[in-house]
């Protein structure tokens, strides 16, 4: 199949599945940065319902902690250790990968501040939404963060207001699905493609790839769903 006819192919699947446009998606775009940033870790590998209740109460218990940087200064002050901030305000025990995403969400933290202090004049969330637009799905490789790979990364930006996708599990069941070809969860070369086609496709439709990713999240929710009844 050509790189023409497999954009094709997504796009008849897509207007299949939704042949409206989608509402504004209020749920995510609405929350403060602080949260964003620990959205895009959090529901890496769980997504976003099962974190929703979570990020509201952490909102809700911590209304001073809505800027990137006073987050990072409320675990930096507040906590001995990333893991000790996640493990009272989002109820995650001392484990490994608990450990490991409690320090990704401190690296994201200490990443994003530092453009924020490359740009001291500039609001923090206008400076955050420029990186979002300006950066690049192999960015994640300078980050260099455990536990925070492209999906995170790719995640993150879209928090912050970038036309793009995250190359998740859902992604990637559903490129496989409709190319019949294989998408492995382990491969990054794969996931990196896979965010190229959905930005291809909607750079040759009337969706934007972020409606894309959200069609294709709540289609492949809904049969993961049927399969599980």
């Amino acid at each position: 199949m050509t790189r023409n006819e497999r954009i094709t192919t997504i796009l008849a699947r897509i207007r299949q599945i939704a042949p409206d446009p989608l509402p504004r998606d209020n749920t995510v775009l609405d929350q403060s940065p602080a949260v964003k940033v620990i959205n895009s870790v959090l529901s890496l590998g769980l997504g976003y319902r099962k974190v929703e209740k979570k990020l509201d109460a952490f909102q809700e218990n911590n209304p001073d902690v809505r800027q990137v940087t006073e987050l990072a200064a409320f675990i930096k002050e507040d906590y001995q250790t990333p893991i000790d901030f996640l493990n009272k305000e989002f109820n995650y025990e001392h484990k490994p990968k608990s450990i490991r995403k409690a320090n990704a969400i401190n690296s994201v933290c200490e990443k994003l501040c530092g453009i924020i202090n490359a740009s001291p004049s500039v609001p923090e969330e206008d400076t955050i939404g420029q990186w979002a637009l300006r950066a690049k799905p192999k960015g994640y490789r300078v980050w260099n963060i455990t536990e925070f790979r492209i999906a995170g990364f790719q995640w993150l930006r879209v928090l912050f207001g970038a036309d793009t996708s995250k190359p998740d599990t859902h992604i990637l069941n559903f490129l496989a699905d409709t190319l019949n070809e294989k998408f492995p969860q382990t491969n990054e070369k794969k996931k990196l493609e896979a965010v190229n086609l959905i930005e291809e496709t909607s750079a040759r439709s009337e969706f934007s790839a972020r409606d894309i990713d959200r069609i294709i999240w709540a289609f492949m929710s809904e049969k993961k769903s049927d399969k599980c009844e």
